[in-house]
């Protein structure tokens, strides 16, 4: 789903995080469609090492893969305008807490791996954080969600 919609949001030069960036797949299609800077992150070593695996096949040099818990690796960096994360609800709702800092102002989250049965607890947790909610659609048990940074933390 996530990646579907990679080609409506992705403008030439934008900076990219891809949030649990698994095989890499996100990072390297915002690549492709024309991103700037893309930084795919993931906790698990092992994701990282298959996601920079990825990238060298794909021959996209602006994309680099880090071991990171949620945004800790951008830390100092410039925000993002879009950021990716095809990961279960929890981490999503825990990664609104870091996007004040890490998501310009407009910028765009794509999720995406939201069961049904928490997709009203996303939508609280992006609304609470200054986001708005612009597109959603479901699969057979997933939700995927294009939500807007509207607000700051401290607006809200």
């Amino acid at each position: 789903m996530c990646l579907r919609w990679l080609e409506h949001v992705v403008c030439p030069g934008m900076r990219v995080y891809d949030v649990g960036c698994g095989s890499g797949i996100l990072a390297i299609a915002a690549s492709k469609l024309g991103a700037g800077e893309v930084i795919a992150m993931d906790y698990d070593p092992v994701a990282v090492s298959v996601a920079e695996e990825n990238i060298e096949q794909n021959h996209v040099t602006n994309v680099v893969a880090l071991q990171s818990d949620l945004l800790t690796v951008c830390r100092g960096m410039p925000p993002a305008e879009l950021i990716t994360a095809n990961i279960i609800a929890d981490i999503i709702i825990r990664l609104f807490d870091q996007l004040d800092q890490h998501l310009a102002r407009g910028g765009v989250l794509l999720a995406s791996g939201i069961i049904d049965d928490r997709i009203d607890d996303v939508e609280r947790a992006a609304k609470e954080h200054g986001f708005t909610v612009l597109d959603m659609t479901c699969g057979k048990e997933w939700a995927a969600m294009i939500i807007r940074r509207t607000a700051d933390l401290e607006e809200v």
